[in-house]
């Protein structure tokens, strides 16, 4: 478009160089530099609104994907809650119906073949964890 203006410019000033019966175009080139120019600033005018328009949309998925990302990092953490209080009733359900095995600490006792809950008194457990430490974690 700036090229379309330039090139009309140069031929006006090319007709006013040989002004004689040349006024009337003269002036039609003048109208359409014009016009031409009108329609130049009315598309720098729109295209910076555009421009704008798209800074802010920018400014504003910025700020949605952070929520979003925040809200995901909530979500799992929630999940994980969840979990974890999930396994929590399922204990006191086993617990109230009796489905989990008392440690006797008797030799009958074999935890690689339990798929309850265990009751366990804290001293045993530190009894089998010492063990397991010292055979090197087996």
């Amino acid at each position: 478009m700036n090229d379309i203006l330039k090139r009309l410019r140069e031929t006006q000033a090319a007709i006013r160089a040989n002004e004689g019966g040349n006024s009337r175009l003269l002036n039609d080139v003048a109208d359409e530099i014009e016009c031409l120019q009108t329609i130049v600033d009315e598309q720098e005018d729109f295209i910076r609104r555009i421009a704008s328009t798209v800074v802010i949309a920018a400014g504003n998925l910025t700020r949605n994907v952070e929520q979003w990302t925040h809200d995901a990092a909530r979500y799992e953490n929630l999940l994980d809650e969840i979990e974890q209080l999930q396994v929590e009733v399922q204990i006191h359900r086993d617990k109230a119906r009796g489905d989990y095995w008392a440690w006797q600490g008797d030799e009958e006792d074999h935890l690689e073949s339990l798929v309850c809950p265990v009751l366990i008194h804290p001293s045993d457990l530190r009894k089998i964890m010492e063990a397991a430490e010292a055979t090197g974690g087996k």
